[in-house]
C-alpha cells in the first residue's frame, strides 16, 4: 500500500512493511532516546529492529530498550 504524501508525491517505502518489526526486535523503554529516522523519536513501547546485533546489545546495556 503506497500512501500519497501531503505534497502529492508517493512514498518510496511501503508504510505497512516498515511498521512491523521482525524477529530479534526490541521494545523502547525510554522516551526521546531512539531516533525514528525521520527527525523524531520512537515512543515508549514501540517495537523496532536494531541496525545490527552490536547496536541492539548496546541499547540493552544502556537500558534504553529490551
Amino acid at each position: 500500500m503506497t500512501e500519497v504524501a501531503k505534497r502529492g508525491r508517493p512514498r518510496k517505502v511501503d508504510v505497512e512493511a516498515v511498521a512491523t518489526a521482525g524477529e530479534g526486535s526490541l521494545t523502547v523503554k525510554v522516551a526521546d532516546a531512539i531516533s525514528d529516522g525521520e527527525g523524531g523519536c520512537l515512543p515508549i513501547g514501540a517495537k523496532f529492529d536494531p541496525a545490527d546485533a552490536e547496536a541492539g546489545e548496546s541499547l540493552k546495556a544502556k537500558g534504553l530498550a529490551e
